[in-house]
């Protein structure tokens, strides 16, 4: 038999060794949510279409589209900057779900690449399963409001885009043969997250460039020096960096 030093010399560099386990139970919520998001984000979509076609404000969707394609980058840097930032593995709730993985990606980049879809996007599908029900509700309710319609939309594509940035985020990490070549012309032209981008953040120590649906909002970030500055602003009402 290998002794476990040999082991760990045989693992590929940027992978942990060890194989990716939520638990049974979070497992089979994961499983869950990634099956049942697709019926809910095209009910939420559907719905916000029709009230809109109705009400003859389709022209809307012009500016919903580049909305919820800025939110979500910007949304999945923040959740990113607060994991990196904030909060131990310990951390009620979020320790063990998100820091960690977070956290762990850093040392271990290319375990990533071997995460399950349904791990891979189920976190984000789990919100969508609390989520998309209300808006669901709402629009039925108010099939009449312009605010509803488009604010329903809105969160539907955010919240799939959102879905979605974890497998951009894979792409990002895998080895180039791997990926296709539809999706190297997406990532060549920022429309998803581009390795290239990508590989900034992940240089000690790890403090920028938080942004990977498309990363697209990063250089504006950066240059007004934007975490940085909330960071200060925490720092002075007692809330401290994770060291």
């Amino acid at each position: 038999m290998l002794s476990e030093q040999k082991k760990m010399q045989l693992i590929p560099e940027g992978y942990s060794g060890e194989e990716e386990d939520p638990g049974l139970v979070m497992s089979i919520i994961l499983h869950a949510s990634v099956i049942a998001f697709p019926f809910l984000f095209v009910a939420t979509i559907a719905y916000s279409l029709i009230n809109m076609y109705h009400q003859n404000t389709l022209w809307f969707l012009l500016l919903s589209l580049p909305i919820a394609w800025v939110a979500s980058d910007f949304l999945t840097g923040i959740v990113h900057w607060l994991c990196d930032t904030y909060g131990t593995v310990n951390t009620p709730l979020f320790g063990q779900t998100l820091i960690r993985n977070f956290r762990s990606h850093h040392t271990y980049p290319k375990d990533l690449c071997i995460s399950p879809f349904v791990f891979t996007v189920g976190h984000v599908a789990l919100v969508g399963l609390f989520t998309l029900p209300l808006a669901i509700s709402v629009l039925i309710k108010y099939p009449s409001s312009l605010i509803a319609s488009s604010i329903g939309f809105t969160y539907g594509m955010i919240i799939l885009l959102t879905a979605l940035t974890n497998q951009f985020h894979k792409w990002a990490h895998l080895e180039p043969e791997k990926v296709s070549n539809t999706i190297k012309f997406l990532q060549k032209h920022k429309v998803i997250l581009n390795p290239e981008h990508h590989n900034i953040h992940h240089t000690r120590p790890f403090s920028n460039n938080y942004c990977i649906t498309h990363g697209l909002n990063n250089p504006f970030l950066e240059k007004i020096h934007f975490f940085r500055k909330i960071e200060n602003m925490l720092a002075k009402l007692g809330i401290n960096k994770s060291t």
